[in-house]
């Protein structure tokens, strides 16, 4: 059953539900139509900069030609995606944009994955016009990381949307008008000067090849790459990311719209970071200590040795886990730990900086880790807080997401750090203690609920020790007062983000005191 908010679109002749305000593209594409498109990005606004994804629509006038990027459907609307009419309008387009386009897919980095060579031959580009002559551009270095050649750009604004709506940088951008227009660096600046993270985000939605990325791990054909789907082991994010290999060496590092909970985003760390896979400096055997030296063993050798000297430890180890490590690897790490080597002394190496945080939800829930995953908290939170280290540099692609919440989606974002970070911008209230008072400044939040009466009853039965924890929030060093005076926070804003949290950003409470 379809739901109430679903229109029916007839695409082709086939009759297909979507919700309402969808974009005649997302429609077509539920069927399996891919329209052809440079500019458009799912997820981002509506841009319409190419005119490539025309279709002929339903209209008082009969069937029109439009955008199908921007146009959102109506319900009893008829699409039509090909016939001689809209074929024509791409072939123009197509013609246009191969005025200026340099020939050089022989050595583009983008030869066998450009949209602008598949539409070529799809759309019968037949030659170069004529009416005028070439604009050529000398391509140039934007960053140490990146170059533009501005002669195969075909101006679909799809760096400097990215760059700026999911990314939130907005360090490219579109400088001139009409056929002078091109992408840059705002008034001309090196990318070094500007907000730029080095995701290589503008290179990886770049559809021509016209951004490059000058740290490529190498260049190889990309019908020779095998692509692999795997997990970035960067930060704790857990991106998913695929690998572009020929003859067991890595060439490239990509991803895709919605591959994995990254939504085929990637960051510094996960695209440029990975160099040392193909590294000769990487150990490919073992080596075992004799003689004060280490020497060259078998795998066999190596392995025996540890497994001796470990179980003759048995019971009196611990062991350090990485927060770059997979939930699965880590689950089998602990099993290795409790049921091999018989010891339940375990701890990673990103406990320190998290540790305010964690005690607190230790003392509340009796579980010291986050309570929802980061796809819950990006796709159903109204309201996120974050303690402590800047998660745009630690946790880099789940902050892209977190700021495209609060700028374009209206959701609100409280941040308790000591010192400023790149989120306190996109904040809606950002509370600075004194260093060491993050766990107090916490508890502090958690009275004024518990005091005016927003904890929601849906949370009995799914902490421990609740009851203990709320009692305990009576003890007078957690007064609104006292804890304003011991954390240096303004007593206003401790209640403004009480109610932002516990009504899930649609309250910022009563007056200021």
């Amino acid at each position: 059953m379809a739901d109430a908010k679903d229109v029916t679109v007839i695409i082709d002749g086939v009759p297909v539900q979507v919700p309402v305000n969808t974009y005649v593209w997302d429609a077509c594409r539920k069927v399996g139509l891919e329209i052809p498109n440079f500019c458009y990005i799912p997820g981002l606004r509506a841009f319409g900069a190419c005119r490539m994804c025309v279709v002929e629509v339903s209209g008082r006038k009969g069937f029109e030609l439009v955008t199908s990027c921007s146009t959102p459907v109506a319900d009893g609307m008829e699409v039509r995606t090909i016939n001689e009419r809209v074929w024509q309008q791409r072939n123009m387009i197509m013609e246009a944009l191969d005025t200026d386009h340099p020939v050089d897919c022989p050595i583009c980095e983008a030869n066998g994955d450009c949209r602008l060579q598949d539409y070529g031959y799809e759309y019968g580009v037949t030659g170069i016009d004529t009416r005028r002559p070439k604009v050529v551009r000398p391509s140039e270095r934007l960053s140490p990381a990146i170059d533009i050649d501005r002669d195969r750009c075909v101006m679909c604004g799809r760096c400097v949307r990215v760059c700026d709506e999911v990314v939130g940088a907005t360090a490219l951008s579109i400088v001139e008008r009409g056929l002078e227009s091109l992408i840059d660096a705002p008034f001309g600046k090196s990318l070094l000067e500007t907000p730029c993270v080095s995701c290589g985000q503008c290179v990886e939605v770049c559809p021509v090849g016209a951004l490059s990325s000058r740290i490529n791990l190498k260049m190889e054909h990309h019908w020779w790459q095998r692509k692999t789907e795997t997990t970035c082991n960067s930060c704790s994010v857990g991106c998913t990311i695929k690998l572009g290999s020929t003859r067991n060496t890595i060439y490239e590092v990509r991803s895709d719209d919605a591959l994995g909970l990254n939504d085929g985003l990637t960051c510094v760390k996960g695209r440029f970071a990975q160099d040392w896979i193909n590294s000769n400096n990487r150990l490919s055997l073992p080596l075992v200590r004799r003689d004060g030296r280490l020497v060259t063993a078998t795998w066999e050798e190596a392995l025996d040795l540890v497994a001796s000297k470990l179980n003759g430890m048995r019971g009196q180890l611990g062991v350090v886990a990485s927060p770059k490590l997979t939930n699965e690897e880590n689950y089998v790490l602990q099993k290795v730990a409790r049921l091999g080597l018989g010891t339940n002394n375990i701890d990673y190496d990103g406990r320190s900086q998290e540790a305010p945080a964690l005690q607190v939800l230790g003392d509340m829930l009796g579980y010291p880790a986050p309570t929802n995953n980061f796809l819950d908290t990006r796709m159903k939170s109204g309201c996120i807080l974050t303690i402590g280290d800047s998660i745009y540099e630690t946790h880099p692609v789940y902050a892209y997401q977190l700021q495209r919440m609060v700028r374009l989606m209206d959701k609100k974002l409280i941040v308790i750090s000591p010192r400023w970070t790149k989120m306190c911008d996109w904040s809606t209230v950002w509370l600075a203690p004194h260093a060491g008072t993050e766990e107090l400044l916490v508890n502090g939040i958690a009275r004024v609920m518990l005091d005016a009466g927003l904890l929601h009853a849906a949370l009995d039965g799914r902490h421990e020790n609740g009851a203990d924890y709320l009692a305990s929030l009576g003890a007078p060093e957690f007064a609104l007062d006292a804890v304003s005076r011991a954390t240096g926070v303004d007593a206003n804003n401790i209640v403004v983000a009480a109610y932002l949290y516990a009504t899930g950003g649609t309250n910022e409470g009563p007056e200021p005191l």
